[in-house]
């Protein structure tokens, strides 16, 4: 999955990179697990912080054996 560091995401965008539901997105958004910006009612996932989540994601998951 190539995630552009610069560009600013939508969280439909994102969920569809991850093939899961925005409500996923939103969850991980709303417990802090995921930085986002606000413009007002819009949510912008910022690349960098995208790459980064999904960096610590993998971390976890190979440490907790989800990587074969």
């Amino acid at each position: 999955m190539n995630i552009d560091r610069g560009r600013m995401y939508r969280v439909s965008a994102v969920a569809d990179m991850l093939d899961v539901s925005p409500s996923t997105v939103y969850r991980a958004v709303e417990s802090g697990a995921l930085p986002v910006l606000r413009f007002g009612k819009a949510v912008r996932v910022p690349g960098h912080a995208l790459a980064a989540w999904l960096d610590e994601r993998i971390a976890v998951a190979a440490v907790q054996g989800g990587e074969k």
